[in-house]
């Protein structure tokens, strides 16, 4: 019996505009990290949402 083949897929976004430079580092002490997860409401909304551009950079096979 044959078993199927997961992926594990990492992909980078673009994603530019989301944020003013004086919000940014007045806010969020210029972390890019804080700054997203409130942009992305505690990171639920997708980054495709935001992204201008993606690229696959990464393909793995998941573990059995």
């Amino acid at each position: 019996m044959e078993k199927n083949i997961g992926f594990k897929v990492t992909v980078e976004f673009d994603c530019t505009d989301m944020i003013d430079e004086k919000t940014f580092h007045d806010e969020f002490n210029c972390d890019p990290m804080a700054a997203y997860k409130f942009i992305s409401d505690n990171f639920n909304d997708s980054p495709i949402n935001f992204s201008e551009d993606d690229r696959i950079v990464k393909v793995e096979l998941l573990g059995s």
